[in-house]
């Protein structure tokens, strides 16, 4: 019974979710500003390095934008002897009247705003692991992210057994961060654990961003990260940085295991993610 319940509760968000698109789309006009670019920041400028397919841009940039972008993928490459197991968090690409329709439906809020609020909001889709030597695609999506069946034909999406209600974010989401945990399955040893949030600048705390980004709240599941809104004409993105005076929750970080040197980064283009273990 419970988990029949469970399931019919889904359903009904998903029909709910449903109605809101095909209004979005259908008899009333769209809201959403017509002229929507990607996300890019020159002010966020940090020195590029090298990410297998990644094109080593010097400044902030990301595929999302409003309305909702269609055909990213994420690429996952780990080009050494260990494994590393992810969990991805997603959440809310950008601000936008279509988030706020959703916001305001009460038959939406267990599913997609736990929190009770409307920004703050993560949820970790399923654990899946990077052996050694090993590469992986995940998309291109039909919707902003691709999960479950929310990917074109050949693609492959993120699981989310472990989180049914995910599908909801499967048309309107993007990866913040993971929580990640590097390991060597020969010595059955952890190397390194602990957060990869996506690269926005240079790690630094919210007050280093520049005039083009407000803090609107913390992350409920993470208060160290600040969820920001990108505010130039068209560019509405939402991210997560560091809160000021916490730990710093890297999206690049460089070790050291048996007198070996290996680096570990989530950077974004106009285009992709990339996830790489190098």
């Amino acid at each position: 019974m419970g988990l029949f319940t469970l399931i019919a509760c889904n359903e009904d968000s998903y029909q709910e979710a449903d109605k809101m698109s095909e209004t979005r789309n259908g008899s009333v006009e769209n809201t959403e500003p017509q002229n929507s670019v990607k996300s890019f920041d020159s002010s966020l400028a940090f020195p590029p390095y090298s990410v297998p397919g990644f094109m080593g841009t010097s400044n902030y940039q990301s595929p999302f934008q409003e309305p909702r972008t269609t055909g990213i993928s994420y690429f996952f490459n780990n080009s050494t002897n260990l494994k590393i197991e992810l969990t991805p968090y997603v959440g809310w690409p950008t601000a936008s009247s279509y988030l706020d329709g959703m916001y305001a439906n009460p038959a939406l809020h267990a599913s997609l705003f736990p929190s009770g609020q409307k920004y703050d909001n993560v949820m970790a889709l399923d654990q899946f692991s990077l052996n050694p030597f090993s590469s992986v695609q995940y998309g291109p999506s039909s919707g902003t992210m691709p999960i479950g069946g929310c990917v074109q034909i050949g693609g492959v999406g993120f699981d989310y057994t472990t989180a049914p209600s995910a599908t909801l974010y499967c048309e309107y989401g993007k990866i913040h961060l993971f929580k990640y945990r590097v390991i060597d399955d020969d010595r059955n040893e952890i190397v390194n654990e602990g957060l990869l949030k996506q690269r926005v600048g240079n790690d630094g705390f919210v007050s280093s961003l520049s005039s083009n980004w407000v803090k609107l709240t913390n992350l409920a599941a993470f208060p160290q990260l600040a969820v920001v809104l990108h505010t130039p004409p068209g560019q509405r993105e939402l991210c997560v940085v560091n809160n000021n005076g916490t730990t710093i929750v890297p999206s690049d970080l460089s070790f050291t295991y048996s007198g070996q040197n290996y680096h570990l980064s989530f950077v974004t283009d106009l285009t992709n993610g990339y996830i790489t273990l190098q």
